[in-house]
Formats: structure tokens, sequence, C-alpha cells
């Protein structure tokens, strides 16, 4: 009686394919945990469905829970002042809710300055996605420099004076210049102030976490945490709507969301 031979047939799991900026990020990074890789896969997926990839300079999603895997820009995953990685100088806490400053001697040095190609004078926009008030020279968001962001004098963010227009509380913040005429401010996607004629501001790289004040200090020093953080050029009202989507779907994914 003739008996078949038994085949054993092997199965190999197919590996999961990133976009090549987010594997490009995830490598640099070093993020090996699979949930936090897919969500970068999303987050840029989604960033360039909406046409929002193009518009992003720096893209800081504060994955992987240490300061050397948070300084990292998704836009460009090199170790270089250039690509705007963060440089964190003073004491900060690190960890899978992202980045929080001590509120007297942090700050994070992006590299990225206003009023340059990257980032033009009045047409630019910044975020932060703040999951905790900070304290300090100032409360709230107005201490976390004005949304996270700050460059030149006191109050200014990029080109807006939006201090006195928002409440203390978290959420995600995104401020946005459009030409010489407007600065508008969101919050959760949604406008709640505009204003006209913002004030132009010189070439100050951006911090996080303290005031860069004239390019040479840093003053204002705030204890806000933050889970997300982007610079680049300006939004229009879809464009904040769609990336507040965008950001919410990867906090959400990380399971820190608000």
């Amino acid at each position: 009686m003739f008996t078949p031979f038994a085949f054993t047939k092997n199965i190999v799991a197919a590996s999961v394919v990133f976009d090549a900026n987010a594997q490009a990020f995830i490598t640099a990074a070093g993020i090996t945990n699979p949930t936090q890789q897919s969500a970068i896969n999303q987050l840029v997926l989604g960033l360039k469905a909406d046409s929002l990839w193009t518009k992003m300079q720096a893209l800081y999603p504060f994955v992987g829970g240490t300061a050397t895997t948070h300084k990292w820009n998704l836009k460009d995953p090199r170790d270089l002042d250039a690509a705007y990685r963060i440089q964190f100088n003073g004491g900060w806490t690190h960890d899978s809710n992202g980045i929080q400053g001590d509120g007297s001697t942090a700050y994070g040095n992006t590299f990225a300055a206003m009023n340059t190609t990257a980032i033009p004078d009045r047409a630019n926009h910044w975020s932060v996605y703040q999951t905790i008030i900070g304290n300090g020279a100032y409360n709230g968001i107005y201490n976390g420099n004005m949304f996270g962001f700050s460059t030149g004098f006191a109050k200014y963010v990029g080109l807006q004076d939006f201090s006195f227009a928002a409440n203390e509380s978290t959420g995600f913040w995104n401020g946005t210049v459009t030409n010489a005429s407007l600065g508008v401010l969101y919050k959760n996607g949604t406008n709640i102030y505009s204003m006209n004629n913002p004030t132009s501001m010189p070439s100050y790289n951006y911090y996080l976490g303290a005031l860069n004040l004239y390019g040479s200090n840093t003053t204002n020093h705030n204890s806000a945490r933050f889970a997300f953080a982007s610079l680049g050029n300006a939004l229009t009202a879809t464009d904040a709507a769609n990336l507040y989507t965008a950001v919410q779907k990867f906090q959400t994914t990380l399971g820190r969301q608000l």
C-alpha cells in the first residue's frame, strides 16, 4: 500500500512594510516597540494623505521613552543640527508619555530658526500636544512658552502674540501665520482666535521648555509636558483640522490621548 509523503508547509509570516520615511525614523531612533512603530507609520501615511507632509519641517513624535529616542525629527531623522533634531539641556523627564521640563533649567534647542527658508516669515506654523499644564514664571499654556515654542521676545510665538487669547488648559495647540495680515490660533483643530498684522520676528532658534531670549539666553522655563510638536509652513483651516485628526489618532494608538 502506497503511503503518500507528508509534506510540512513552511508558513512565513509576512513582513510589515512601512512607509520609507516612517522606516527611516524608526531605524534612526531605534524604535522596537511594534505599537509605536505602527503609530509612526500611521501618522506619516495620514499626513501624506492630507498633503501635510510637505508642509512639515520638523515633527517630534516623542516615542521610545528616552532622551535618545525623543530627540529625532521624523521629517529628517539625521543626527545633525541642520536636521532639526533636538538638543536637550538641563533637567528633563523622558518617558512613554513624552517630555517634561523641570521648570527651572530645562530647554530643548530645535535648531530650527524663525524667518528662514524652512520656516518663512509670515508663512509658518508651530504645534504642540500638551498633556500637563506647565508652571513657573507664567502659568499654564502661557508659561509653556506660548504653547511650547517661542522665539525672540516674550509673549510671541513665531509671529503671534497669542498668550492672552488662550486659557490654561491641555490640548493640541497650533498657531499659524498665513500672511503678513493674519495669524490664527487653533485648539484641537478649531479656530479660537485670529489676529491682524502679526509682528515680524528676528531669526532665533525655536526652543521647547524655555524662551529663547534674543538668541543668546533662556528664560521663562516651564514644566509643561508635551507628547508631540511640529514646526513648518503655514496651514489652512482645513490643514489645522486634519493635523489634529492625525495627531489625535496617533496619540490614541499610543494610549496617551486627551
